[in-house]
């Protein structure tokens, strides 16, 4: 019985665009200020004169070891910074068999992120083999509307593309303060071959890639195939303009939903309510693409209305009140909430792109049945890349005005900030009208390891509840999101970064101010440059029903099998030996980004191959009451004191509490002073016992009923 294996199923098709160079700034006709990017020693060339390029400066010190110098966010211009971590430059002329060494010596200090064994990545960019080579992602013959296949055999004679290509360094990194007390980086590279080699910080995602994945799923909805023909009935998909940036790229925004089933084909702009002249948004010259057999219209979800129809109902409240539909009737496009997942705003932030990508993939999966219910759920708004100035610049953190995008969202001006103003404008609406379900903007950190969290505090109802009970979902179909790293505080929504920039201006934080506390599904999720700290064990899915209507294989297979041979990590692990941690790649990260819709459709309990039950928390109900447990110990380990969990909270206008509030809290005796009890929080561990806030795996354990491990204080 467990001699023989399942075989390995087809690889899905992928969104994202395999095989082009980066693209030259010449072929844009665009260079950032007068900055030099090509420097020759002999037949060796180095050059960072491409789309996301960034290198200011090369010297060479003896034949086989160069000093580099990265280049600060708009360097030569009024708005240079100190930003300079991010690099990604091209080497010509090497042999094979030479070995180089590369130093930078004075790179932004980064000691967190290279203490843990962080290695930067290259790519070999063969174009006499990739000239030759042919895609393998599609894997039927495909025509256009028009007869033609033109633009797959483009796609297949084109090089293959660093999604695949690009690896970690095989050598150690030394990455220490020099003598100068600057923080010095160097690195060895052996060449293999006389080819052309890319070296990244990161694996890169480009302003020029976003537009090709974009474009290579239009030519999907155009294909005469089998798989074609099962997107254009099931999936409803509209890439429309949302923006212009300040240099005048776009900001471009892709919405996906479920297709009616009783219509004909249409083509009509699934966000035609973006046309707003006033914030500079799509103009009549912006070409609009839209593929369905009905394509539902948007006006109704973001039309505007005052601001006495905001209310404190919430999409989550209105759920709770619903009674469960047995049949799983597609809600009617009207009735659906809005999920709205952004990315880009940090330019040099490149493993949220890949979580983004993920996100996408999942999303125009015809055959998947968890697909399938989120897009009967919810209308979907992606805006892949807000800061384009920045990427195509090789920014780190900044635009082309020297601007942090993510401290703007509070009053972003339309002629400086014009995808924060739409972006706010797109929130706001959906809110008002009470549709907002979830607003996910996605960033790395290079400090934190593992994927994770930040939400908001005093929210209303149920809210600070259900906030802890996603971040907990997320674990369960995740190894790699690190709970204890989550952060629900209002510590952290008002902090000031080591910028000197207060985190009030973050969209998340904008927008719950804007709303009053009613929508609860704000996040700023983070993902490490490198790895993960700890690993959650993640089961197997539970499938509701056997009926063979949907395909689950190869269904994050990498991600699965590497997580039933993860073994459970604490936080008191001693530290492991160099390259003995599993780093992460654009795959891991894409299955993190799908494991954040599946989560979101666990807590609505429409999950038809859930993880859930198969966990030690064995139902969504034994979430959420962990997660207002958790709540309650929060609030109280902050220094105040937990309330009602239907009580409303009053805030001032800057956001802070109330003067009636703050009075209340202070003559109000707490019911846990002078006790030994320990409460239960989303940060505590409780000697003796297993702690309560490592994800499924730990606790409880799935043997013992839930109630047997309630906090004491509960029962």
């Amino acid at each position: 019985a467990g001699s023989s294996r399942p075989e390995k199923p087809p690889r899905r098709w992928c969104p994202w665009a395999e095989g082009r160079a980066p693209v030259s700034w010449a072929a844009c006709g665009f260079a950032p200020g007068d900055a030099e990017a090509r420097w020759r020693f002999g037949e060796r060339v180095f050059s960072a004169d491409f789309d996301g390029g960034n290198l200011a400066r090369v010297e060479r010190v003896t034949d086989t070891s160069f000093h580099l110098w990265t280049r600060p966010d708009n360097q030569g211009t009024p708005y240079e910074t100190h930003h300079r971590t991010w690099f990604h430059f091209r080497v010509d002329g090497c042999r094979a068999g030479e070995t180089l060494t590369f130093s930078f010596p004075d790179f932004n200090k980064q000691k967190t992120l290279f203490s843990n064994d962080f290695r930067p990545t290259y790519r070999v960019h063969d174009d006499d083999r990739s000239a030759s080579s042919s895609s393998d992602a599609d894997a039927e013959t495909a025509t256009t509307d028009d007869g033609s296949n033109e633009h797959l055999q483009r796609d297949r004679r084109a090089s293959r593309f660093h999604m695949r290509e690009y690896k970690r360094i095989p050598e150690p990194v030394s990455a220490r303060p020099g003598r100068d007390g600057a923080f010095r980086v160097t690195f060895k590279h052996r060449f293999d071959s006389d080819a052309s080699v890319f070296f990244a910080l990161s694996f890169p995602f480009s302003y020029a890639d976003v537009g090709l994945m974009l474009d290579r799923v239009d030519a999907k909805f155009r294909e005469r195939t089998s798989h074609g023909e099962a997107m254009r009935a099931r999936v409803s998909y509209a890439r429309s303009l949302l923006a212009t940036s300040v240099e005048g790229r776009k900001v471009e925004m892709v919405t996906i939903t479920a297709a009616e089933r009783d219509g004909c084909e249409t083509k009509k702009n699934a966000s035609e309510n973006f046309g707003d002249e006033k914030l500079g948004f799509a103009s009549d010259d912006v070409e609009r693409v839209s593929f369905t057999r009905a394509t539902p219209s948007c006006t109704e979800l973001t039309r505007d209305v005052s601001d006495d129809d905001m209310g404190s109902s919430t999409a989550s409240s209105r759920r709770a009140n619903s009674a469960p539909n047995e049949n799983s009737a597609v809600p009617r496009v009207e009735d659906r909430d809005v999920f709205v997942v952004t990315c880009g705003v940090h330019p040099g932030e490149k493993p949220a792109n890949h979580l983004f990508n993920g996100v996408v993939e999942f999303l125009l999966r015809a055959d998947d049945a968890r697909a399938k219910r989120l897009r009967e759920l919810y209308v979907f708004q992606l805006v892949p890349m807000l800061n384009p100035d920045g990427a195509f610049r090789g920014h780190y953190r900044h635009d082309a005005l020297g601007q942090n995008l993510n401290r703007h969202y509070e009053k972003p001006e339309i002629s400086k900030q014009p995808s924060c103003a739409a972006v706010k404008d797109l929130l706001v609406k959906a809110a008002r009208k009470g549709r907002l379900g979830f607003y996910i903007d996605l960033h790395a950190h290079a400090n934190k390891r593992g994927v994770f969290a930040f939400g908001n505090c005093d929210l209303r109802g149920d809210g600070n509840a259900e906030t802890r009970a996603y971040a907990q979902l997320c674990a369960l179909n995740s190894p790699h999101f690190d709970l204890n790293h989550c952060n629900f505080s209002r510590k952290n929504m008002f902090a000031v970064d080591k910028n000197g920039e207060n985190k009030s201006g973050t969209g998340r934080v904008a927008l719950f101010r804007e709303t009053g506390g009613t929508v609860p599904h704000l996040y700023t999720v983070e993902a490490n440059y490198n790895c993960s700290r700890v690993l959650n064990r993640v089961t197997e899915k539970t499938r509701a029903s056997d009926d063979g209507n949907e395909d689950v294989a190869g269904f994050e297979e990498a991600l699965s099998g590497f997580a039933r041979r993860a073994r459970i990590a604490s936080s008191e692990t001693k530290k492991k030996s160099p390259g003995s941690a599993r780093r992460y790649d654009p795959e891991t990260l894409r299955g993190v980004g799908r494991a954040l819709l599946v989560a979101a459709l666990d807590l609505r309990e429409e999950n038809p191959w859930s993880r859930v039950p198969s966990s030690a928390f064995g139902s969504v109900r034994s979430v959420r009451t962990w997660a207002k447990a958790a709540a309650r110990g929060d609030a109280h380990a902050a220094g105040g004191d937990a309330e009602s969990e239907g009580d409303e909270k009053t805030s001032g206008e800057d956001g802070e509490p109330s003067e009636t509030r703050r009075q209340t809290r202070e003559k109000k005796p707490s019911v846990f002073r002078n006790t030994s009890l320990t409460l239960a929080s989303s940060k505590a561990r409780v000697p003796g016992r297993r702690a309560l806030d490592t994800a499924n795996g730990v606790w409880p354990p799935r043997s013992a009923p839930l109630a047997d491990f309630a906090p004491k204080w509960r029962t």
